[in-house]
């Protein structure tokens, strides 16, 4: 029996659930690391005399280099190992943080936010790929869903101790505690996290079934007795097969959709806190709605997963997009009242996380085993455009004095597109995971 079958028919043994969780509060710090700028945000302005248009760049400038690392970076994660690059990644975000920490001026400041981006950008396919790999037929999607509310968990813990840190200290202090946890997470990755199977499997060293065997006991499960090996593995059969006339409409349709709804998703993560600033609240408070989102997000991601499960992917997400700008709209509409902007921040984090779960959920299905955390890299990376462009668009906007419903009008339309492109292009394989998998991996 294959491994990939053993894997996706078998329950979920304490190994695999301990390699989620890892994952998980991967993920968390992720979104710390993305979001601690968004918090600090007000303080560097304030510091720095920095008018919205340059705001905007700076919390755009580590979105480049998440979308550089995740181009660059995240493909190697098919070449070395799914493990090796989270802990190169871990160790590029730590240095970033630290650095962001002790910046003098917004020069190095931007600087030191592209090396944790690229550190973040190169991460996510390789969390993606592991949770991916190590759920079983029936949990996935609510693995995938669990994994990816990992960011809002970030934003709702760190959040909060940012908020706490900004009331006691300077803004330098959210990136210091930031870098520290980042650092931390290097434990439980040389600990825990065991290299993926489904990497070992597109392997071509000749112990490659023994290593899977030996992972495989250690989980509790019976012993495979073949590897169906893909038939192309070097590097430019990865990138040829994201482009494949089997891959290309997933990839191109998923790209695209992934680039308009970061175009809407990071102007509201990444303005946040500034915009509720700007009504006259302090810092601590700002933070505090931006922490709302984030719970709403983990709320919203978990429920994603389960209705995933039960109703299908693909009307999921094309209901939670569509209710993202809606949202969007009536957040912008709100008065200038602390708890109806903290109860509105709530209910678009409720909507706004579940797109980003369906379109990793969706990387998971459509990307072969060898090709996953390439092509999950590529959409990533490349979707990353919409992230570099909302948050200076926004800050054009803001600069030409439209108010917030306008600003929420114009910003929450790239969600609204990305639902026609996913509505027309994406059609999810038909059959169970099972079949899918040993389908995907076999060869052409």
């Amino acid at each position: 029996m294959d491994p990939r079958e053993i894997l996706l028919q078998g329950r979920m043994g304490r190994m695999q659930i301990s390699a989620v969780a890892t994952c998980i509060a991967i993920n968390a710090i992720d979104g710390f690391d993305i979001l601690a700028v968004t918090f600090a945000a007000p303080g560097i302005a304030a510091d720095w005399q920095l008018p919205p248009t340059a705001l905007g760049v700076v919390i755009s400038t580590g979105l480049m280099g998440m979308a550089a690392g995740s181009l660059f970076l995240a493909p190697l994660a098919d070449v070395i190992g799914r493990r090796k690059v989270i802990l190169l990644s871990l160790l590029l975000m730590t240095a970033g943080m630290l650095l962001t920490a002790v910046a003098g001026d917004v020069y190095l400041l931007s600087l030191y936010r592209l090396i944790t981006g690229v550190g973040i950008g190169a991460m996510l396919g390789s969390l993606t790929a592991i949770v991916t790999e190590y759920s079983n037929e029936r949990r996935r999607h609510l693995v995938v869903g669990l994994m990816s509310i990992g960011n809002p968990l970030g934003g709702v813990i760190g959040g909060s101790i940012a908020a706490y840190l900004l009331s006691k200290y300077s803004w330098h202090s959210v990136f210091l505690f930031g870098g520290c946890a980042t650092a931390a997470m290097l434990i439980p990755v040389l600990l825990t996290l065991p290299e993926s199977i489904e990497f070992i499997c597109t392997t071509a060293r000749d112990d490659a079934l023994a290593r899977v065997n030996a992972i495989l006991r250690r989980m509790g499960h019976p012993e495979a007795t073949q590897i169906k090996r893909e038939t192309e593995d070097t590097n430019t059969a990865r990138v040829v097969g994201i482009f494949s006339s089997n891959t290309v409409r997933y990839t191109v349709s998923l790209t695209l959709a992934y680039c308009l709804f970061n175009f809407t998703f990071y102007y509201i993560i990444g303005w946040l806190p500034a915009i509720v600033a700007a009504l006259g609240f302090d810092k601590s408070a700002a933070t505090s709605v931006s922490v709302m989102i984030n719970l709403g997000g983990i709320v919203g991601g978990t429920l994603f997963g389960w209705g995933a499960n039960r109703f299908g992917l693909k009307p999921m997400v094309l209901i939670a997009m569509t209710l993202t700008t809606i949202a969007l709209i009536l957040f912008g509409a709100l008065p200038s009242d602390l708890t109806m902007l903290r109860a509105g921040a709530f209910v678009v984090g409720l909507f706004l996380f579940g797109g980003v779960v369906g379109i990793f959920a969706a990387c998971a299905y459509v990307f072969k085993p060898g090709i996953r955390a390439s092509g999950t890299g590529f959409v990533i990376g490349v979707g990353r455009a919409g992230a570099i462009f909302g948050p200076i668009v926004t800050g054009a906007l803001i600069a030409e004095g439209l108010n917030r419903t306008a600003v929420a009008s114009v910003m929450g339309s790239g969600a609204l597109l990305a639902v026609l492109v996913l509505a027309i292009g994406l059609r999810l394989p038909k059959g169970s995971l099972v079949n899918l998998e040993l389908r995907l991996s076999s060869p052409k």
